[in-house]
């Protein structure tokens, strides 16, 4: 009888477990289906604005140098994120997206002329820097200029406030040496020694600013200061970090003594265009885990690293 009621118990246990996975699954994919009408929606809205507006992308007034890079079959559509961008209640002074020699025949034709005729630069990159064609070329401009750089991705829909509140949480902090950002991970170490990226969960305003490791899809922006200690540092990440710009900048930050922090309470991520998730790097520096190889060479003999 014993016997009997245990093997009960333990089916009646097998059949929690299987329901429990059958709830999970669903709202994962539940979970799946809004993001991606919510990247469809996105994407439409950018797509009639496209058509729509004649509005200048950017305002000689406005604030700060955003730059962005794309290659490969990716470069024809990267027009989406400057649309974004442009169409925000704060503008750019400069707009900027660098491709190298090989991807500039993407972006021609009447879209291409439309764009650049309302402010948007596409500029010749200096080639094999790979993710880091996102900001290396306008390090020059944002010192010469003073102004201060903000990254972009070019899978992103940007909402309107973007770049208003980016602005707003880096001018909060009068003192200056601040790097903002929309999206964060906490870098977590058990025992002394760094465990894997994709680990680390998202950041919030609890945590604290030494263990922000800052992720630049959603944006940032870096002072002048910055730009010039990256310049000066020239291209030292094609030995530690070629694939993972994010993870070069992060040791800037902390070898410049700029403490990043968030612009809102919890770290945000952005509708993508559709179509566009999981893609790119993301599938190997995140999905495999490119980026904790990356992170331990490039944050080697780093005072404080390992957390522990």
């Amino acid at each position: 009888m014993t016997v009997i009621t245990g093997r009960r118990e333990e089916a009646a246990a097998g059949r929690s477990g299987g329901l429990a996975r059958v709830r999970a699954l669903a709202v994962r994919a539940g979970r799946a289906v809004r993001v991606r009408l919510q990247d469809l929606a996105a994407t439409a809205v950018v797509d009639a604005h496209a058509v729509l507006s004649r509005r200048p992308l950017v305002d000689r007034g406005g604030y700060g140098i955003v730059t962005y890079t794309s290659h490969g079959k990716r470069a024809g559509k990267a027009w989406r994120a400057a649309v974004s961008i442009g169409r925000g209640v704060e503008r750019p002074a400069r707009l900027i997206l660098w491709l190298e020699p090989t991807d500039l025949p993407a972006v021609s034709g009447r879209r291409w002329d439309r764009l650049r005729a309302r402010g948007l630069e596409v500029l010749e990159a200096r080639p094999g820097l790979g993710p880091h064609t996102k900001y290396f070329g306008a390090l020059e401009l944002a010192v010469a200029s003073g102004r201060p750089l903000v990254t972009a991705d070019d899978d992103v829909i940007y909402p309107r406030r973007w770049l208003a509140d980016l602005r707003a949480a880096q001018e909060a902090e009068p003192r200056g040496g601040i790097v903002t950002c929309f999206r964060a991970r906490a870098m977590t170490a058990p025992r002394g020694a760094p465990s894997r990226y994709d680990a680390w969960p998202l950041a919030t305003a609890a945590t604290p600013a030494e263990d922000l490791f800052l992720t630049g899809v959603s944006g940032a922006v870096y002072p002048s200061g910055f730009a010039a200690l990256a310049l000066a540092r020239g291209t030292d990440f094609l030995n530690l970090c070629a694939r993972a710009d994010d993870v070069w900048l992060n040791r800037l930050a902390r070898d410049g003594g700029f403490t990043i922090r968030l612009a809102d309470p919890v770290s945000v991520d952005f509708a993508a265009v559709a179509g566009t998730r999981n893609t790119g790097l993301s599938r190997g520096n995140v999905v495999r885990d490119e980026n904790t190889a990356q992170i331990e060479r490039t944050f080697a003999g780093m005072a404080g690293w390992p957390r522990g």
